[in-house]
């Protein structure tokens, strides 16, 4: 019942995309997208770009959806092996699409009469977003979120779950939610702390919903650079991308994986997890051939990782 209710809100408009890849020569085909267009600035390298019908990139239950979907698509996708995602318009997001959620809200949660059945809609539904928003941290490959105009909200969750972060100089943050009565539930807080390394700090951003600025973030640790204009940024996300994909996509993928998991566990975990992994992954042909081209000058290159294209193909017989 519930999975039915959450299918129903998820309202997918999948007779109206707007959007077709301009990807080069793929070997699996991208999604049809509506909020999202999808680039090739470098051979390995793939831009992400919101560009949504919705007013200043506000985010729809169609926003999450193809959000999750892209980085699905993406993670295993063999020709990409690093992602940015940037956006058009004034905005990157001004966070929920609030003409969508009102009335998902008084549909399944204020016109329902019963209190236990109401949470248990909700708890899907805030699982649901989750694991949208978390789409780019479990995304295997990294991704650069480049951020300008506004960033609210919904919206500074999706830029706390990607790897690096640029903004412009004057990028304007908010952590809204405490405005609109409820507490933040899909990643910021969990998150926040962690990215700055400031608890007074993060409580005084989440208590408060204040605005801060790209410099300002900049100061706090939650991005890594700032830039004066949009092109500059972006461009600079395409340059800092291909340069990750230049390296062996083993490397890349094992330290991305190794990153997240020692950010949550205690250093004496990690060094047993990095030990496991690196008992495979030190059998990679990458490593022998990298360590060959660095004694010559040479620059090496890397096959791509194929596994998800294997696995479609398996799935197929």
């Amino acid at each position: 019942m519930f999975s039915q209710s959450l299918n129903k809100c998820l309202l997918l408009a999948k007779n109206s995309h707007r959007y077709a890849s301009t990807l080069g020569k793929i070997s699996v085909e991208a999604p049809k997208l509506k909020h999202f267009e999808l680039h090739q600035p470098y051979k390995n390298v793939i831009n992400v770009n919101w560009n949504s019908p919705n007013g200043g990139n506000a985010m729809s239950m169609d926003t999450f959806t193809e959000l999750k979907t892209t980085m699905d698509y993406l993670s295993d996708l063999p020709e990409c092996r690093s992602i940015v995602l940037t956006s058009s318009g004034k905005h990157f997001s001004v966070g929920l699409d609030l003409k969508n959620f009102p009335k998902i809200y008084f549909k399944y949660v204020v016109g329902k009469d019963c209190g236990a059945r109401k949470a248990k809609f909700l708890g899907k539904m805030i699982g649901y977003i989750q694991g949208c928003i978390s789409s780019l941290e479990n995304c295997s490959k990294p991704v650069i979120v480049c951020t300008n105009g506004a960033v609210i909200g919904a919206a500074v969750h999706v830029c706390l779950s990607g790897d690096i972060r640029f903004s412009l100089e004057d990028t304007q943050f908010c952590i809204k939610e405490i405005d609109l009565g409820l507490a933040p539930d899909i990643g910021a807080l969990e998150r926040i702390q962690k990215v700055v390394g400031n608890d007074s700090l993060t409580r005084e951003l989440c208590y408060t919903g204040r605005t801060f600025t790209g410099n300002e973030a900049l100061n706090y640790g939650m991005v890594s650079r700032t830039f004066k204009n949009k092109k500059e940024m972006d461009e600079a996300g395409f340059k800092l991308a291909n340069e990750i994909a230049s390296k062996s996509p083993v490397a890349v993928e094992a330290t991305k994986m190794q990153l997240n998991y020692a950010r949550n566990h205690t250093v004496a975990e990690s060094l047993d997890h990095i030990k496991l992994m690196n008992m495979s992954f030190l059998q990679s042909k990458d490593f022998f051939v990298d360590s060959t081209k660095i004694k010559d000058g040479s620059k090496p290159e890397f096959e791509n990782i194929d596994c998800g294209k294997s696995l479609n193909e398996i799935i197929k017989i």
